[in-house]
């Protein structure tokens, strides 16, 4: 029964919702699918260092839009 879902974003222009990999133009429907069972709704947001500051906009947006909280997943290297 997991709490909350994780959506990585990777330098290579990769995006995986969980261990899923999803092209961004369905992002947001897999994230919603993944949220039925999720209460209160949770995304931990994972990016590489050098993915663009919009492709993590992008998908805090999808989370305010549906009043899903962002949890930011940092490495301290």
């Amino acid at each position: 029964n997991r709490k909350s879902v994780s959506v990585s974003l990777l330098s290579n222009n990769l995006i995986y919702v969980d261990d899923k990999l999803v092209d961004r133009k369905y992002l947001e429907e897999e994230i919603l699918k993944k949220m039925e069972k999720i209460q209160p709704p949770s995304i931990i947001l994972r990016a590489e260092k050098s993915v663009q500051i919009d492709n993590v906009v992008y998908v805090m947006n999808i989370a305010n839009q549906n009043s899903i909280k962002v949890v930011l997943a940092v490495d301290n290297k």
